[in-house]
């Protein structure tokens, strides 16, 4: 099936697991396939020769097996459905989309905008090196000689490389945002580009300034220390204990599993775990740090930084819709209040409207998760939710007074948002 597409390795070359760690063969033990896909090695197939049998149809089978190879779907079921089976499941758990879980999506909701509006002005007439070297201002004679150093588009992609747009417009291809040609290789918009190109639905990729590498360094690094993960683990559960809570109040696994993953040493260095704020690293952060510096003394350890902020925890998923419903499928994916307000360049307070707003229209979020992003002790959490039951929570204000104004209005828009959760779940 990867005949040709193997051809030519070098440094652009993706490697995609089909089939991760499955049982087949007549050995009935593991087997491994990959495909080493460069893009450009997709006309030098389409263009070799080949029996006159194989001609019907054949840029069809081309342009679907390369938008498979750019899919972010579940491989194996794509296969499946390509050959007319049914899957049995959607996450075959198996190949490189069902087992990579951070990948870096970010919102390229206005990059794609651009790419889109660029290849609506130029008539859909031409492809992607064409459509960027308009965005990127080019002086070259088949840019000037069409004018097409007057549209509006010309000049605006200046923030990207062309080795990054051609990044975005692969992902474009493979999420039907466009459609290629493969016959002529002009760029054709589809329904769903339409839809983001008038910011009816936003678009979330790979971000294109992080390199393969970078991402498999964090990959790498996903793979926490286990043996100092149970070292936390029992920490947490002797806190636990004490405090007569359960273990996920004083810290989460995923906080804990970061941990061993990066090492902190300093309080600085703590802030930076996922659901870790100033009110956990005081009460906690001199318990918590001692074990991880002695377990790294002890194996030879050193801290890893956490690099690339919240880019390194995005999951592979596709968020559409408004921006409440954006925000609240991120939550869900695992983004982080702060990592959003940080994504956004807006309030604390508006990312917990927004997720008020998605709860609002029927949507569920995890509240022991929003219950993680409060810095308040758990003794004053159940007074919180005790005052909202006493005295509603339409307003704010009476519950602010009720506390004498020692509870930030921040934290009662997230307590509020946890309150009616687990009142519309029955979860109180």
């Amino acid at each position: 099936m990867c005949a040709g597409f193997c051809t030519s390795i070098c440094r652009k070359t993706s490697s995609i697991t089909i089939n991760k760690s499955a049982t087949t063969g007549r050995d009935g033990l593991r087997a491994d396939c990959r495909l080493l896909f460069s893009f450009g090695d997709v006309q030098s197939v389409f263009y070799s020769r080949r029996a006159e049998s194989e001609a019907q149809g054949r840029p069809q089978r081309l342009s679907a097996l390369v938008d498979w190879a750019q899919s972010r779907v579940c491989r194996r079921r794509a296969l499946l459905t390509y050959f007319g089976k049914a899957a049995p499941v959607d996450h075959c758990g198996m190949c490189d989309n069902c087992t990579h879980t951070v990948d870096d999506l970010v919102d390229l909701t206005v990059p794609a905008q651009k790419f889109l509006a660029c290849v609506y002005r130029t008539r859909q007439q031409f492809g992607a090196s064409h459509i960027i070297a308009v965005l990127r201002g080019s002086r070259s004679q088949k840019v000037l000689q069409r004018g097409h150093d007057q549209l509006s588009t010309y000049g605006i992609g200046m923030e990207y490389s062309a080795e990054q747009w051609k990044q975005i417009a692969h992902q474009l291809v493979g999420e039907e945002l466009l459609r290629r040609d493969m016959q002529h290789g002009q760029l054709l918009l589809t329904e769903r580009g339409t839809t983001v190109l008038t910011g009816k639905q936003s678009f979330f990729g790979v971000d294109p300034g992080v390199t393969q590498a970078e991402r498999m360094a964090e990959e790498i690094a996903a793979d926490y220390d286990a043996a100092l993960f149970e070292q936390l683990r029992a920490c947490r559960k002797i806190l636990a204990d004490e405090r007569n809570v359960p273990p996920y109040v004083i810290m989460s696994d995923r906080a804990l599993q970061e941990m061993a993953t990066y090492f902190p040493h300093s309080e600085m260095a703590l802030l930076h775990i996922h659901g870790i704020g100033k009110h956990k690293v005081a009460e906690f952060g001199d318990v918590f740090l001692p074990i991880i510096r002695t377990y790294c003394v002890e194996n030879g350890l050193s801290e890893r930084p956490k690099t690339g902020g919240s880019a390194t925890r995005r999951t592979k998923r596709r968020f559409v819709g408004s921006r409440s419903d954006v925000v609240g499928q991120a939550y869900e994916a695992g983004w982080s209040i702060d990592e959003l307000r940080a994504e956004y360049g807006v309030k604390r307070q508006t990312i917990v409207n927004h997720l008020a707003r998605y709860i609002a229209a029927g949507n569920k979020l995890p509240a022991r998760q929003l219950i993680e992003e409060s810095e308040l002790s758990a003794e004053t959490q159940t007074a919180v939710f005790n005052a909202f039951d006493e005295l509603g929570t339409s307003a704010l204000s009476p519950v602010f007074t009720h506390f004498d104004g020692q509870i930030s209005y921040d934290e009662l828009h997230l307590l509020r948002v946890v309150h009616n959760l687990r009142k519309a779940t029955d979860l109180a």
